[in-house]
């Protein structure tokens, strides 16, 4: 039992950092303005810099 949980225990726990370490990863290939609000068109109607995301 205590087997099981320690199996989940760490899959979640991997589940969580995954995403952390892919930004860690991908950050200096990022642009330096971000867009971050679109309009009706889909088109990019304001930005933020990458450093306040």
């Amino acid at each position: 039992m205590k087997k099981n949980l320690l199996i989940w225990q760490l899959l979640t726990l991997g589940a969580m950092l995954a995403p952390s370490l892919y930004l860690l990863f991908v950050w200096p290939q990022l642009p330096a303005q971000v867009p971050t609000h679109f309009d009706s068109a889909g088109q990019p109607n304001d930005y933020i810099g990458r450093d306040h995301m």
